[in-house]
């Protein structure tokens, strides 16, 4: 009988598609502890693909720790101060920053019969991004936290010795903190006039800070096949991040917004807001081979459904923004995501160097999430490849040690050309015609943001430590 530990016992974490599919979510390999594989058992496949759960012997219980460092450099293009479009005088300095990321998982599991029952409690898909309120990037970014955290049950079973299939469902929190500026000129209201130029600072920004929450649930299911005793194939679907009733996210919290006004100065107005967004649904692939008794080859396939996040909607509603009659588009607005479905290869191979020390190298190459003309520093994206080793030391019987070393390199590029900025003042020429005017389209769609136009790199580095107690 195929046993784990006679292929390898890695403690192996799948990659959760909003981290693996993207520099903009951080985690270089999720878990960091393992390349994530489909075909082998290890805590991760509770939600991986909970089919492998039908390969445990006995019990386990789980505990890693990986924290992820990205570095990020944005060179922006030098813009008009008329129209903020790229292409002028105004010139900005290089500006970087960097994002952190703690990802801890804990798990365990044990089996009754040919029924094996397994939970995951994780932090995947999250990012803890900071840049300067004053710097140039600070309209699309200067605080934005995502927090999420899955409580994830499953069950598998071994319909044949062959043939293993696994299912599951979690609940997730969500946590959303950002701050950004938004430029009065583009909507008419700054009080430096009429004719200020954009992105002048100053009075003629207005500081926007919100922390929304919301709970929803996830349902995922794999099956795994093994054909022969050298080969194992797995498939695995996780959903989107969804609640009952639809198939987004519509987090809820509160919001301040800070701005000048010529009676009352710096005013800061607070009240509820809402935020409209998604995380997408992914489907894995993946084929392990043994080579020999010490190599192990495994080729991974991962599509991520990106192209269901278009744009986020920001709503706002209080007594005090209707005291100080803010507009429609003054706490009804959006920003454009525009991110495309990715198709990511892997390959891995896993070295048994004696019986209680084993070493894993991992390859992934993952395409750009974000469309090339709507990266900005709240979303940078881009080609990137990971690479990650990984070992596993058995130190006692029943105790293994798990140290991982990963990084990702997204390939710098120019991109971001997509907002417009200039549609808004447009858009205030047509009298805010939202049917008719193409700057008001451009308004509603959330592409008449300051301009992100520019050079945009970054290299993320993770570590990981996981201790693992077989029972």
């Amino acid at each position: 009988m195929f046993r784990a530990r006679n292929l390898l016992i890695l403690l192996v974490f799948f990659v959760y598609p909003c981290a693996a599919s993207a520099t903009w979510y951080l985690p270089v390999f999720e878990g960091g502890v393992d390349p994530g594989l489909q075909t082998v058992f290890s805590p991760s496949v509770v939600y991986g693909n909970p089919g492998a759960l039908a390969l445990l012997e006995g019990s386990y219980a789980f505990a890693s720790y990986a924290p992820n460092l990205a570095y990020t450099t944005v060179s922006r293009d030098p813009i008009d101060p008329d129209t903020g479009l790229p292409g002028g005088p105004l010139a900005f300095s290089e500006t970087s920053f960097s994002s952190v990321y703690h990802d801890f998982l804990v798990s365990g599991g044990a089996r009754f019969g040919s029924v094996v029952l397994a939970l995951s409690v994780f932090t995947p898909n999250s990012v803890d991004s900071n840049a300067s309120a004053t710097g140039p990037l600070r309209y699309h970014l200067i605080h934005n936290r995502v927090f999420n955290l899955f409580v994830s049950p499953a069950v598998a079973l071994r319909l044949h010795r062959k043939f293993m299939a696994g299912f599951g469902v979690g609940y997730v929190f969500t946590s959303i903190e950002r701050s950004f500026m938004r430029d009065l000129s583009l909507r008419g209201e700054s009080p430096l006039g009429s004719d200020a130029p954009v992105e002048a600072g100053g009075k003629g920004d207005e500081l926007v800070r919100l922390g929304v929450r919301e709970n929803s649930f996830v349902f995922f299911g794999g099956l795994l096949w093994r054909p022969r005793k050298w080969i194992s194939v797995g498939l695995s679907y996780k959903s989107k991040v969804r609640a009952l009733d639809r198939t987004n996210i519509q987090a809820a919290g509160l919001v301040s917004v800070t701005r000048w006004f010529d009676n009352t100065g710096w005013t800061e107005l607070t009240g509820r807001a809402k935020l409209l967004t998604s995380f997408p649904d992914v489907l894995t692939a993946g084929v392990l081979v043994v080579m020999s008794r010490r190599l192990t080859l495994d080729f991974m396939l991962t599509w991520t459904r990106w192209s269901v996040l278009d744009k986020e909607m920001y709503r706002f509603s209080g007594n005090a923004f209707r005291k100080v009659e803010y507009s429609n588009w003054d706490v009804t607005f959006s920003r454009a995501v525009r991110m495309q479905d990715t198709l990511e290869p892997q390959i891995t191979a896993l070295w048994k160097w004696g019986p209680r020390f084993h070493i894993s190298g991992a390859l992934r190459f993952s395409p750009p999430a974000v469309k090339r003309q709507w990266v900005s520093p709240m979303q940078v994206d881009g080609y990137s490849v990971a690479v990650q080793v990984a070992s596993t030391m058995n130190v006692s019987p029943s105790v293994d040690v798990h140290l991982a070393y990963g990084v990702a390199y997204m390939i710098p590029w120019d991109a971001g050309r997509g907002f417009d900025p200039y549609a808004a003042r447009q858009c205030l020429d047509s009298h805010i015609d939202l049917v008719w005017s193409e700057g008001c389209i451009k308004v509603n769609e959330g592409e008449a943001l300051p301009a992100a136009a520019g050079h945009y790199s970054r290299i993320t580095h993770q570590i990981g430590v996981g201790v693992m107690f077989k029972f």
